[in-house]
């Protein structure tokens, strides 16, 4: 049986050597995200050492403070890079504080530039649903009817999500190990740009509290 090699890259995953890693970032060194729509002005983005899934410091994201209302969102992204590689895996660890009371949910978005087309995917957890939705090829939210404990508050939850860039589809969600197979379902399709990797995460308040959310350990894989 042939040996199989892994490689630790900054303590975020094991991965096998022929993987490339489009994007990664373990919110240990430089902020390096960026507001993308955020409402008002005194919103949160920014490294904190308050909660951390491993080292010190994670993402902090908090929607503004200054009179908060229903559908006030906090949103921030980042680019990588992205090569002829089909299969792209995304994984970050996500904690949603007061999830049933403040948050009405989090999204992770995730574009792919790849061949002369880009695709947008995504996902999101409603704070008072527990259900899984997707972004479909209509940029529609649609529920995939696959429920996870999303308002078990304050945890870290795991994120993982893959699609496939060749056929410009989703393969499946993973949430908490919780399976969504979205397999066939197409992407949201946009002229591309290059080879870029945009990932943006994002939440909405549900009340007339800010709604806030951490996130630590993120890796874009192409497998």
């Amino acid at each position: 049986m042939a040996k199989e090699y892994s490689r630790n890259v900054i303590q975020v995953a094991n991965i096998p050597l022929d993987q490339k890693i489009s994007l990664i970032d373990d919110m240990e060194g430089s902020l390096e995200w960026m507001d993308w729509g955020s409402t008002g002005t005194d919103f949160i983005i920014e490294l904190s050492t308050a909660r951390a899934y491993r080292g010190y410091k994670s993402l902090h994201i908090v929607t503004k403070a200054t009179t908060p209302v229903p559908g006030d969102v906090v949103s921030t992204g980042r680019v990588g890079d992205t090569g002829q590689v089909s299969v792209i895996k995304m994984e970050a660890k996500v904690m949603a504080m007061n999830a049933t009371s403040n948050i009405n949910y989090v999204e992770v978005r995730f574009d792919a530039g790849h061949k002369g087309k880009g695709y947008s995917s995504g996902i999101r957890c409603g704070g008072t649903t527990d259900t899984i939705y997707y972004l479909d090829k209509n940029n529609q939210w649609i529920n995939t009817g696959v429920t996870i404990p999303f308002s078990v508050t304050n945890a870290w939850m795991k994120y993982q999500l893959y699609i496939d860039t060749e056929k410009g589809e989703y393969i499946k969600v993973i949430i908490m190990g919780i399976e969504a197979d979205l397999s066939g379902i197409k992407m949201y399709e946009w002229p591309s740009l290059g080879n870029i990797l945009n990932i943006q995460f994002k939440t909405e308040t549900l009340n007339n509290a800010p709604a806030e959310v951490y996130i630590d350990d993120l890796i874009a894989l192409e497998i």
